[in-house]
C-alpha cells in the first residue's frame, strides 16, 4: 500500500541515508515518530522492535505492524510511551504554537544519551534570505507558503531553547545539500552571485537537526 509522504520530494531519502549511514539507528532499535502523518516514514523500518507514531489526525496512518496514537502536541501534559534510543519529527515545529512542548515530549520519552532527529524550512539559506531582503517577507512563512507554518526555527535561538531541556546540538544537516527544490528564477540569478561574497553554511530548503539528551 502506498503512503504518502508528507515532505518535500526526496527528504525522507535524505534523511534515511543520513541515519543509516551515521548507524542513528540499528536494527531492532524501536522507533517513535512525532507528527507521523500517513507512516510513510515509520514504513521504512520493518525490523524496529516497536514503530509508534503521534500525529493530530492518525486516521490517515497506514504503516503496517505499528501502532499510532492522536496527540495535540500543543497540548502535551506529560504522556509516555517508551524510553527510545531514537525519535524523529520531521515538519512539526513550524507548526506548533508551544514548540518548547515539543521537547517536553522528547525528553520524557527519549532514553538518556539517546537521540532525537527534527526537520523544518530552512530560513538560514541564503536564497530565504535573499527573499526576506527583497520582500521582507520570510519564505515557508509567507502568505504563499502552508498557513499552518507559524514558527520558524533560527538555530542560535534553537540552541537555547533546547539547553533548557537537557538537550545539545550533535549535528546539523541540510537538504537539499545542493541547489534547492522550491526557488527558481531571479532568487537563484543572485543567489549565483552573492554566494562568492556572503556566508552561505546552512544551505537547502530543509533544516535537518540531530539532538542529544545529555
Amino acid at each position: 500500500m502506498y503512503l504518502k509522504e508528507r515532505a518535500n520530494i526526496g527528504l525522507h531519502d535524505f534523511l534515511f541515508k543520513l541515519i543509516t549511514a551515521e548507524k542513528l539507528y540499528v536494527p531492532q532499535m524501536p522507533l517513535l515518530d512525532i507528527g507521523c502523518g500517513s507512516g510513510a516514514w515509520l514504513s521504512r523500518f520493518p525490523d524496529a522492535s516497536i514503530r509508534i507514531g503521534l500525529d493530530l489526525d492518525v486516521a490517515q496512518f497506514g504503516a503496517p505492524n505499528a501502532q499510532a496514537f492522536p496527540l495535540n502536541i500543543d497540548n502535551y501534559i506529560g504522556e509516555i510511551w517508551g524510553n527510545f534510543q531514537l525519535i524523529t519529527a520531521f515538519e512539526i515545529i513550524e507548526h506548533l504554537e508551544n514548540p518548547g512542548n515539543l521537547f517536553r515530549l522528547i525528553r520524557a520519552n527519549l532514553a538518556i544519551g539517546g537521540l532525537a532527529v527534527l526537520s523544518t524550512p530552512n530560513i538560514h539559506a541564503m536564497p530565504a534570505r535573499i527573499k526576506y531582503l527583497l520582500s521582507g517577507r520570510l519564505p515557508h512563512f509567507d502568505n504563499k507558503s502552508d498557513a499552518t507554518h507559524i514558527y520558524p526555527v533560527y538555530m542560535e535561538n534553537l540552541e537555547r531553547v533546547i539547553h533548557r531541556y537537557g538537550f545539545a546540538v550533535q549535528s546539523v544537516h541540510a537538504f537539499p545539500e545542493k541547489g534547492s527544490n522550491i526557488y527558481s528564477g531571479g532568487i537563484l540569478t543572485l543567489y549565483k552571485f552573492f554566494q562568492h561574497f556572503l556566508p552561505d553554511q546552512l544551505r537547502g530548503d530543509n533544516l535537518v537537526v540531530v539532538i542529544k539528551r545529555i
